[in-house]
């Protein structure tokens, strides 16, 4: 008997150092940097082992604004830390097809893609599959990996269109490439897949994947989740704490670097035959709960990424426009917050832009999120920008993630449906309710988008309609009450355009997605925001959202202390400021017997 460590990762989205560009700060939890010494006390544990990453591996936010988006840097460090097998995700395609493939050509690994052919021939772009030989004290085993990119990870195919690019259907193309690989004598199968399990959605793309015959291990991606863990789903086919997919071994491990992915096979060498015996399941977190001891960052992966770091430092400094009035996240869940408003005007201008290049005067609904308020990031992580100049570094706090905006024809009632998914955050609360916390603390920030150029009432004693997952919990009136669009109220019916941007239309934050037609812009959210504030310093605070009155009724609500400073911008002078509570937060008493 013998051990194969199947270890992976997927999504780093470029994050190769344990620093946090959008905070300013380090970050121990993150990072290849930090990952590498993880993945190195794997290896050590393993007769052998093979290094792979499920897609997505280049372009996030650090090295956004470098020529190449820091994929250079990206693939030396990959080669550092000895990676054997890539396959592509949909955001390789973010720079150009340019930028990507002389970035892969530098590439010591392999990188494989069995789904993606070239519209103009149909050849295939990359190799569908790799051969990698081990030895174990057995023998020598040769273990096949391939990978595929579902169309259901590509929600904007014009992204492929550009790069001259179709995908195969992946069940097919992995059928084909398992085969070959069978044929070219692989011992064990590995596939590589940029999709994943959730309890929203399933596993309706990766249960046919998983049925494939010669499949021994599968490591799945782009959802930024982990697999197998307590978010999973469960189904007859889906065990989320063994960690297999119709009796397959599974792996899904997070993103950023986070967490680290080990699928172990027990193999043995039976009739001159490797066959799998065992296997065991697990993602590893590089900073685990509770640990005051971080991993030591990898010297070779901190001089892959020097240069990049260090522009991405200068860059950051640079002032890109003017702020007349604090840009601030405290009071973001009590329905007013500049900042988040800027960013989701930022989308709306945009958006309006390009359909009334279309001539189209629909009405345009931008949305985000406040994405530094608190939640896991504690008290001190929060949006607080001072009036004044505002620097690149700023605004990578107003929008943390390099991400293209979009927008969605679609109809109030979708608008309407996709609020209740933000309002869901907050707590039920009756009439009467004294001591109840505002805030569902399982809700994490990103999940709670505010719209520029709508307003709505919230009604806190109906049940919310998801959960902090996004699956939806009920069908019943919801609490979203005379919702407007531009200041009119309008029906269920009333055509809409959202302005959002890729990452919630690839699934991010599992929001209901409208099927409506998409509008494509190629602009990042970070210039959308840089170009508002160079023409519109002086940006108001507007009052997206009041809660419902609720007769006697209170609750608490937890802010940065920080906020102490600007209680003028709190929605409800009545409020009662209290002390500082265990976690370190401000905590206020909050009246809901008025719309404040």
């Amino acid at each position: 008997m013998a051990q194969l460590k199947l270890i992976a990762t997927s999504d780093l989205h470029g994050e190769l150092r344990d620093f946090d560009y959008a905070r300013g700060r380090n970050d121990p939890t993150r990072g290849l940097s930090r990952a590498a010494g993880l993945i190195d006390r794997l290896r050590g544990e393993a007769d052998a082992s093979v290094l792979v990453d499920s897609g997505d591996f280049l372009f996030g936010r650090p090295y956004a604004d470098l020529p190449d988006g820091g994929a250079g840097a990206v693939i030396e460090a990959m080669d550092s830390v000895g990676y054997d097998v890539v396959t592509i995700g949909n955001h390789e395609f973010d720079m150009g097809l340019p930028v990507l493939e002389r970035a892969l050509e530098t590439a010591q690994m392999a990188v494989v893609s069995a789904s993606l052919v070239r519209r103009s021939d149909g050849a295939l772009w990359r190799p569908t599959c790799t051969m990698i030989e081990r030895e174990l004290p057995e023998g020598t085993i040769r273990i096949g990996v391939t990978g595929v990119l579902p169309p259901t990870a590509v929600p904007a195919p014009v992204v492929l269109e550009r790069a001259g690019l179709d995908l195969l259907c992946a069940e097919t193309a992995l059928r084909r490439a398992v085969a070959e690989l069978r044929e070219q004598g692989a011992d064990i199968v590995v596939a590589l897949c940029h999709e994943g399990v959730s309890r929203r959605n399933g596993g309706a793309v990766i249960e046919p994947l998983a049925r494939i015959e010669g499949i021994d291990a599968i490591v799945l991606g782009h959802l930024h989740d982990v697999f197998p863990g307590p978010n999973g789903p469960v189904s007859d086919t889906i065990n989320p704490s063994r960690g297999s997919v119709c009796g397959v071994p599974t792996v899904m491990p997070g993103f950023r670097g986070q967490y680290v992915g080990c699928i172990d096979l027990n193999v043995r060498r039976t009739e001159g035959r490797w066959r799998v015996c065992a296997a065991q399941v697990d993602v590893h977190p590089v900073l685990p709960a509770g640990s005051q001891r971080s991993r030591p960052n990898a010297l070779p992966v901190l001089r892959a990424s020097q240069a990049a770091h260090a522009t991405a430092l200068r860059l950051s400094r640079e002032v890109v426009g003017m702020s007349e009035q604090p840009l601030h996240t405290f009071f973001s869940y009590l329905g007013i917050c500049r900042a988040t408003h800027l960013s989701a005007e930022a989308k709306r201008t945009t958006i309006r832009a390009a359909i009334a290049a279309q001539g189209s005067d629909t009405p345009v609904v931008g949305l985000a999120a406040p994405i530094l308020s608190g939640g896991y990031g504690g008290p001190w992580d929060y949006v607080d920008i001072v009036p004044g100049p505002v620097t690149r570094g700023d605004v990578q706090r107003l929008a943390p993630y390099a991400d293209n905006i979009v927008g969605v024809r679609t109809r109030c009632a979708d608008l309407k449906l996709w609020l209740e998914r933000s309002v869901s955050v907050f707590q039920r609360i009756i009439p009467g309710e004294h001591a109840m916390r505002l805030l569902d603390p399982s809700f994490p920030p990103t999940c709670f988008d505010l719209p520029a150029g709508a307003s709505f009432e919230i009604d806190l004693s109906q049940q919310a309609l998801f959960d902090a997952g996004g699956v939806r919990l009920a069908e019943g009136p919801g609490r979203i009450r005379n919702l407007k669009v531009a200041g009119r109220e309008v029906e269920d019916g009333d055509a809409v355009v959202i302005a959002t941007t890729h990452h919630r239309r690839s699934g991010g934050g599992q929001f209901p997605i409208p099927e409506g037609s998409w509008v494509e812009t190629g602009l990042r959210i970070d210039r959308a925001i840089e170009a508002l504030l160079a023409t519109e310093p002086h940006m108001e605070a507007t009052r997206t959202f009041r809660f419902a009155p609720l007769p006697n009724a209170r609750a608490v609500f937890a802010t940065s202390p920080r906020a102490n400073a600007l209680r003028g911008d709190a929605p409800f002078p009545d409020a009662m400021w209290l002390q500082l509570n265990d976690e370190g937060f401000q905590e206020l008493i909050v009246p809901l017997d008025t719309t404040g």
